[in-house]
């Protein structure tokens, strides 16, 4: 430890601060943080926030809410005509080929039409791991629910799908390190 860093634990202990710096009464000139704090710092923030996702995150959540409200329409037009599980696998694949475009341009920043095929069919195998999720979810409601209730049912489950979705957006179907 250096005698900067016992001086101000001395201070502390004693109950007297220096005369001046910022909150805290800690003056930043005799604070000294070792480069391994910086490094778990470093470490902690790229644990909970990858590089690139404070720039991803926002335009995925924005896709998502668009393609949500176009899947609940689509979903809520569709039950009156078919089952609630028929108009959900509908709605998704319609709504997942538009949102994977959006995310493809937007959230990922991929422009070239290289790879897009292949980010598709990804997409297309992400989308039956969300399909699975709010199908299991209709499911499991009983026989006679309200179209209220099944409305509320696949807007969880969705949730749940849309988080999914995402990691496995990041890390596998648009992850940069990958080879077209």
């Amino acid at each position: 430890m250096s005698t900067t860093t016992v001086a101000v634990l001395q201070d502390e202990m004693a109950g007297s601060q220096p005369a001046e710096g910022p909150v805290g009464g800690y003056d930043e000139r005799r604070v000294q943080v070792s480069p391994r704090a910086y490094s778990f710092a470093a470490w902690v923030r790229q644990a909970l926030m990858p590089a690139g996702m404070a720039r991803q995150l926002p335009a995925y959540i924005a896709i998502g809410f668009i393609s949500t409200i176009a899947y609940l329409l689509l979903f809520a037009i569709l039950s009156m005509i078919v089952s609630s599980v028929t108009a959900n696998a509908t709605a998704m694949v319609l709504t997942t080929i538009a949102s994977t475009a959006a995310n493809r341009r937007f959230t990922f920043e991929m422009t070239s039409r290289a790879g897009a095929v292949r980010t598709h069919v990804e997409s297309m195998l992400v989308l039956c791991i969300a399909l699975a999720i709010t199908t299991v979810s209709l499911d499991l409601l009983p026989s006679a629910t309200s179209p209220l209730t099944e409305l509320a049912t696949v807007i969880l489950s969705n949730g749940l799908a849309g988080i999914v979705r995402f990691v496995l957006l990041r890390t596998w179907v648009f992850n940069p390190r990958r080879a077209s």
